[in-house]
Order: C-alpha cells, then structure tokens, then sequence
C-alpha cells in the first residue's frame, strides 16, 4: 500500500509539473519571449541561442506579437543587450517565410538600430549567393530591390 500511495504521489508531481511548466511557457504570457530572448545573454553559444529562440518565438507568435513585445521590452538590459542580434535572426526567418524582400520590409521593425532590416537584406544576399563585399553588385541589387529613381517621390542615391 505504501509503495502504491508513492507511485500516485510520484504521478502527482509529475503531472504538476508539466502543468505548470506549461503556464510558465505559454504562448499567452508575454514573459516567454523576454525569458526566451534574455537567458541567451548568458548562453556561451549566444548567437545559436538567439538563433533557436528566434526560431521558436516565430513559430508561436504572430510576427506584430513579437514586434510589440520587442518595444515595450527595449529599456531592459538584459534584453537589450540581445536586440540586435535577435531582430537580424527575426528579419532573416521572416524573409525565408516568405522569400520576399519588400514584403518583409514593410512587416518590420527599426528597433535596435534596425537589426530585423539587416536580416531580411542579409537572408536575401545569402540566398541570391550576392558577394556583399562588391560595391557594383550591391548597387545593382538595391535598385532591383528599391524600384527605379522614377517611382520614387524624392530622387534617391544609390552609393
């Protein structure tokens, strides 16, 4: 009888646990995302950490959810430290999403010194195999991107 009663109380635990582990991780409380994004900031693989949380946020939130919470969030250390870093992942994954780099543009964020743009126009270079290093093929490529210096209402520069 004893060993039952602890194999039901072992049961018990068990299922408090998950349950409450659950709360602590749901999608609907907005400390996952911060939690998420700030405990990479003592991850000795930062980069990996804010790469797999980035992942992981995406697939649970709507990007503006993500955006939202990036703003009220942007005064906190901890968080901040990570912001850039984050928003190149956030800007990267939202372009692979979508393979397009208006689109993505439009949908983003300048926050943090606008590490979600970077991601977006890094992700398409990567996946255009663009050598970032050559001035003539970024020139090139903003104008593709861009539109051309007719559509615009004030004339633009490239470079």
């Amino acid at each position: 009888m004893l060993k039952i009663s602890k194999i039901f109380i072992f049961i018990l635990g068990l299922a408090y646990f998950f349950y409450s582990f659950d709360k602590i991780m749901s999608k609907d409380d907005p400390s996952y995302l911060v939690n998420a994004i700030s405990q990479c900031d003592i991850d000795p693989q930062r980069n990996d950490c804010l790469k797999n949380a980035i992942e992981d946020i995406r697939g649970k939130f709507k990007l503006q959810e993500i955006i939202n919470t990036f703003q009220k969030n942007i005064n906190t250390p901890e968080f901040f430290s990570n912001c850039h870093t984050a928003l190149h992942f956030l800007g990267q994954e939202e372009y692979k999403r979508g393979q397009n780099v208006t689109q993505s543009l439009i949908s983003g964020t300048p926050l943090c010194f606008a590490g979600y743009y970077h991601g977006v126009l890094e992700e398409h270079f990567r996946q255009n195999n663009l050598d970032v290093t050559n001035m003539l093929d970024l020139k090139n490529e903003a104008k593709s991107i861009c539109g051309n210096k007719s559509s615009f209402a004030a004339e633009r520069e490239y470079f």
